[in-house]
């Protein structure tokens, strides 16, 4: 399983390492095909940037054939067939579309001028200055583009597809094995978890992607966010797939843990957390301070529900970034709620700003009101109080942990690992809370607005 694990690693990150270097764009022509280059290949000739541009197709359906291979590996295991001296032949195996759709290049007509001139033609009032290189193939009928689409279009659709009618029959399959151990059936079922995240991804990211790319091939028809979202959407599985395999394979999990000398969260820590950017998300507010009020200016989805729901929405985000969340939230009850108003001062203390792109305006009328002064005051608290308290703590039970006499060398180690990473939760919210308070309180202070604060 590890071969297989490795090789996809590989040729993912082999995928990124090639589309940094190409940075194509494809343009569609009615008889031909551009494909513009912006990428360091261009320093080498722009035989090397059609060349790689061939290989980085290649190298997305290595990936994809790849997952596949170990999805069927892991099938075949389980149905107890004695697949072991057979890893290299199916890892071989995943490589012969990418083989046939390199040596497609040789039989390929390259008239880069030809498409340079047809492109121009189709095109006259795009400006091409600003790519270095313009290859691509000049006649999209030739057998070689055509097979060249087949083989794309059959790793697109089929496998994403496959995989996933593979990964669901593993999961058929692991309750009536009864050779395996309830452990080890449990770890096959989050590696099975993984291995279908990693299918559903490039389900998201292919399907769409060449669906779009044949509508246009087959009605002239031009789709610009077809052409620019190529180098992203193929390589977008390659980047999000070592995160699945870190996450559900277990034992790289845990060399990670090991790596960073953490462990994972506590589930209460975590839940409120995922709450915390559930509400930022709903909100997504940007702070916009004037001499005498405050304006909340929300671009989030909370704006469907009403004003007063963005407003109700801040306090929540802010309730739930501190110990004090209750307090905080409560304040809302006794604000005074002068949107029109807040709207009305924010447009005279910035007559230069376009309101226009803000779907709520909301804020704080007064900055003088005694709800508000609180809650800014509670904030502070938060800001300096809690991660200073904090490292004075964690410091102090280091300390204390040499002294203990009852505790063993191993339960030592793992109190000393908990506490480096609760360490390193301190740490992140001296350097983000205390700067953006002490920003926002010379903001309020010398009524000079910090547009980065406000963001």
């Amino acid at each position: 399983m590890k071969s297989f694990l490795y090789n996809t690693n590989i040729t993912q990150f082999s995928l990124i390492c090639v589309g940094y270097f190409t940075q194509n764009r494809l343009l569609n022509n009615p008889t031909s095909t551009a494909i513009l280059s912006y990428g360091p290949c261009y320093l080498f000739g722009e035989s090397t940037c059609f060349n790689f541009y061939s290989i980085f197709l290649s190298l997305t359906q290595v990936v994809g054939y790849s997952i596949v291979s170990t999805i069927l590996f892991r099938y075949l295991l389980i149905r107890h067939r004695s697949i072991q001296n057979y890893v290299v032949l199916m890892i071989s195996l995943s490589y012969v579309p990418a083989i046939i759709q390199i040596s497609l290049v040789f039989f390929a007509r390259k008239d880069f001028e030809e498409v340079r001139r047809l492109s121009i033609i189709s095109h006259p009032f795009f400006d091409f200055s600003i790519y270095p290189s313009i290859t691509g193939f000049p006649d999209k009928s030739h057998w070689t583009y055509q097979t060249s689409d087949a083989l794309l279009g059959f790793g697109a659709y089929g496998v994403p597809i496959f995989s996933m009618i593979c990964c669901m029959n593993i999961l058929k399959t692991i309750p009536k094995n009864n050779s395996m151990s309830t452990k080890t059936k449990q770890i096959t079922k989050t590696l099975i978890h993984g291995l279908i995240c990693q299918t559903v991804v490039p389900m998201i990211s292919y399907i769409p992607l060449f669906t779009g790319y044949i509508i246009s091939q087959v009605t002239g028809r031009e789709i610009i966010i077809i052409e620019h979202l190529l180098m992203v959407a193929a390589g977008f599985p390659a980047i999000i797939d070592p995160i699945f395999s870190f996450y559900f394979v277990v034992p790289y999990r845990n060399y990670i843990l090991t790596i960073f000398k953490c462990r994972p969260k506590l589930t209460q820590t975590s839940s409120v957390v995922n709450v915390s950017l559930a509400a930022r998300y709903f909100t997504q507010n940007r702070l916009l301070n004037n001499p005498t009020s405050t304006a909340i200016l929300s671009y989030g989805p909370c704006y469907l529900f009403g004003e007063s729901t963005c407003f109700n929405f801040y306090s929540i985000f802010l309730g739930l970034t501190q110990a004090v969340a209750f307090l905080q939230v409560s304040m809302v009850f006794f604000d005074d709620r002068d949107f029109a108003r807040v709207r009305q001062l924010s447009m005279i203390s910035h007559p230069y700003f376009d309101f226009s792109i803000y779907q709520s305006i909301t804020g704080f009328p007064s900055n003088s009101a005694w709800s508000y002064r609180f809650a800014v005051f509670l904030l502070g608290f938060g800001a300096y109080g809690v991660p200073i308290f904090s490292m004075i703590c964690c410091r102090n039970i280091l300390k204390t942990i040499q002294n203990n006499n009852t505790m063993s060398v191993k339960t030592k180690q793992i109190t000393k690992t908990l506490m480096h990473g609760l360490i390193c939760q301190t740490v992140v919210p001296m350097i983000s809370y205390i700067p953006l308070y002490t920003g926002y309180i010379v903001s309020q202070v010398t009524g000079e607005e910090l547009i980065l604060i406000g963001k």
